[in-house]
């Protein structure tokens, strides 16, 4: 059963749950997406506890992105579920991915094992299509307003987010709800721009002491496949594997192969409780 709550300590954080009897993960959504993307994941995973949360300025939640942004505010948000849910396993997509990273790295001794798929790095690599389509919207919304054209233009191509998974009707269905329930409050100040002062730094990478596995679809844009590479090098213990003719959005184009791959994962990690 599916029910939304708010974190432990934070009323204005939306969060959706799912018991069940193993280990709680909590899953961490992409850019304009919401908790509602991961039922057909946890239809195919019954056999773990499954917490996730809409990031600030996302979904349900009422906590805004700050005019000017960090990082660390949507990690923060990451950190009061696990805590107030007893999740020590962390799974982001896209930069759902860079977030769930981002909280390791302010609490490195806190998670058993973190799960990235299609992650970007903070300082490193970035998709310039991506970033000028986010300038476009900006625009957009200043000329005409928060409307439905905003979801139009970036469900667009370019930038290739959500090429793959457009072209499976029932896969796109549940990303393209979210999408089109995002309120783009973001779009009226300079919060997401504000975070390109943030860097996740190899340094702070290799002192990660967790398993730490990416997932990297084959037809991913290039800067995300660069960012991957440079994580698995920089990690202690990481594992990078590929999905085969997948996209950006891996776990979501293909659930029945996200869940081989996430179980596969926390089978070789064998994550257990922390202190």
């Amino acid at each position: 059963m599916n029910t939304r709550a708010p974190a432990g300590g934070a009323g204005d954080i939306a969060v959706r749950t799912r018991p069940g009897p193993g280990p709680a993960i909590l899953w961490v959504h992409g850019y304009t997406l919401d908790a509602g993307v991961w039922g057909p994941l946890w239809d195919r995973l019954p056999d773990y506890a499954h917490v996730a949360l809409d990031l600030p300025g996302h979904g349900a939640s009422t906590r805004p992105i700050a005019r000017v942004a960090r990082l660390g505010d949507f990690s923060h948000a990451v950190a009061e579920v696990a805590d107030a849910h007893g999740a020590d396993i962390v799974l982001g997509l896209s930069f759902g991915a860079t977030v769930a990273l981002q909280a390791a790295l302010d609490r490195p001794a806190r998670y058993a094992a973190l799960l990235l798929a299609a992650c970007g790095l903070a300082g490193g690599p970035q998709d310039r299509e991506a970033a000028d389509c986010h300038l476009e919207l900006a625009r957009l919304a200043r000329a005409r307003g928060i409307g439905p054209w905003l979801a139009d233009r970036w469900l667009a191509c370019p930038p290739r987010i959500f090429e793959a998974i457009r072209a499976q009707p029932a896969a796109f269905a549940p990303v393209e709800a979210a999408v089109r329930r995002h309120a783009w409050t973001e779009l009226t100040h300079e919060g997401m721009a504000s975070m390109a002062r943030d860097v996740q730094s190899p340094a702070a990478i290799a002192r990660l002491d967790m398993p730490l596995s990416l997932l990297v679809g084959e037809h991913d844009m290039a800067a995300f496949k660069r960012s991957a590479h440079l994580i698995s090098k920089a990690a202690r213990h990481a594992n990078c594997g590929y999905a085969p003719l997948r996209g950006h959005l891996p776990l979501l184009e293909s659930p029945d192969e996200g869940a081989v791959w996430v179980r596969a994962q926390l089978a070789a990690s064998r994550p257990g409780r922390k202190p």
